[in-house]
């Protein structure tokens, strides 16, 4: 099941700071036969550098920042495992950046898909925005073309992470819609594109105290 992150963005939200993560796969699994796609081992990394500083509120930052990454022109960051390779990590209220890795040739979020969704209604995130290197995309569309590698949206709210209950108040259950684009030849030798659609479905959860208060 997937459900649409809510365009707009409550008036309680106030982020605090940016979240950057890559997601990533084992490249030595990477499949030739496009059945054997769905063992990918995917997994969330964290960047090596810090993330910058911002203002309460202020999406200029988290924009200017996602846009440089999604540049013709982005840094080859170092990247460390993150605390857990499966899940995203979130403390407070703040904006999350999403970063298919580059080094992954073809693998882009899905085409007239929406990037990012979550598995079951929530007003716990919002404000979904598809990043191209030439700008920014209006909240809650659809990708409308080939290329989107990046992806931003707010965390609003969650509670204290309680592995007893289900679903979980500390932890929001994700969809990342992507695909990989292929080429091959058809009968008459002519080359044609095929999408390989996979699904990466990481918790954006809380392990600290609720948020807001």
């Amino acid at each position: 099941m997937s459900e649409r992150i809510p365009t707009t963005k409550p008036s309680n939200f106030i982020p605090k700071s940016i979240v950057h993560v890559i997601l990533t796969v084992d490249r030595t699994k990477l499949a030739t036969d496009p059945q054997l796609a769905m063992n990918l081992a995917f997994t969330v990394q964290a960047p090596a550098p810090t993330t910058p500083t911002m203002g309460a509120g202020d999406e200029t930052e988290v924009e200017k920042y996602a846009l440089a990454r999604a540049g013709f022109q982005a840094v080859d960051l170092l990247t460390t495992p993150a605390p857990s390779p499966f899940d995203i990590d979130v403390r407070e209220q703040c904006w999350v950046v999403v970063e298919l890795d580059s080094k992954i040739l073809g693998w882009q979020f899905a085409k007239h898909e929406r990037g990012a969704t979550t598995k079951g209604e929530s007003d716990r995130n919002c404000y979904l925005r598809h990043v191209y290197a030439k700008g920014v995309e209006a909240p809650g569309e659809r990708i409308p073309r080939d290329g989107c590698r990046v992806l931003y949206f707010g965390v609003v709210a969650r509670d204290v992470f309680d592995p007893k209950k289900d679903p979980n108040p500390g932890s929001e259950a994700f969809n990342f819609h992507t695909e990989f684009l292929m080429e091959e030849n058809d009968p008459n030798g002519v080359k044609i594109k095929k999408r390989l659609n996979v699904i990466f479905d990481p918790d954006v959860k809380n392990d600290g105290g609720k948020f807001p208060p």
